[in-house]
């Protein structure tokens, strides 16, 4: 049986590798199971079943510097999941951003430039505006990211508030928005005479990738949160 301390012990060890603790928890109960099975099968004292079990770790817990995930080192175990995780919700947003361009292609060859204008501003405004309806509706979720600053809570945290950190060039886009979606449209339709006029296409793709990309990671933040909120009083 695992005392109190000993698991003290173990989710030190692990707060040390500095994983998420969404992340931290799930292998604790790994841990533990482990341990518990080492000392109930072989016979082994807590302390020989841990390190046994922290060697059986090593190299998936092994630290290396990664700069594209945070100025901390980055345990092997977990830039395996940021990677997964990155590739996973950008693969998401491309997919709905692609989907719209396309609808907005059948748009401007089959509507007026009118219209394009009103359906533009809609799903331009929804993309935008969803993130931050999302953010604000759960701020007090979203508030823990400041309350346990020492700790990082979710991977998905990262990139929660990134509508709200570019929310600056978003209110430049709206204010020039007429001009931007009549760009658009003459782009979708082929009508520029210069290949510099098309970078609306790359552009709109950006301010769509991006805000799904920090809607996707929001929703996954907040689910990870209610999994993880029995364990923040442990946390100090």
């Amino acid at each position: 049986m695992i005392t109190e301390p000993q698991l003290a012990e173990i989710l030190n060890y692990l707060l040390s590798k500095k994983l998420p603790i969404d992340i931290l928890i799930e292998v604790n109960d790994h841990f533990v199971s482990q341990i518990s099975d080492l000392q109930r099968e072989e016979n082994l004292s807590f302390e020989d079943a841990f390190e046994k079990v922290k060697l059986s770790w090593k190299l998936e817990l092994r630290m290396i510097y990664n700069p594209n995930y945070s100025l901390d080192d980055i345990s092997i175990f977990m830039k395996k999941i940021v990677y997964t995780e990155t590739i996973r919700l950008f693969k998401q947003s491309f997919i709905i951003t692609f989907s719209t361009i396309l609808f907005f292609f059948f748009l401007s060859w089959h509507f007026s430039e009118k219209i394009f204008f009103y359906s533009f501003t809609s799903v331009s405004s929804l993309v935008i505006l969803i993130p931050l309806f999302q953010y604000f509706s759960n701020l007090k979720d979203f508030k823990l990211i400041k309350k346990y600053n020492n700790y990082r809570l979710t991977f998905y945290q990262n990139y929660a508030t990134l509508t709200l950190v570019l929310l600056g060039s978003y209110l430049q886009f709206f204010f020039h928005l007429k001009a931007f979606s009549g760009m658009f449209y003459d782009s979708l339709r082929f009508l520029h005479d210069d290949n510099l006029s098309y970078s609306s296409i790359p552009l709109f793709a950006l301010l769509f990738i991006l805000n799904i990309y920090c809607y996707l990671n929001q929703k996954n933040y907040l689910i990870q949160i209610q999994k993880i909120k029995p364990f923040l009083k442990y946390l100090s």
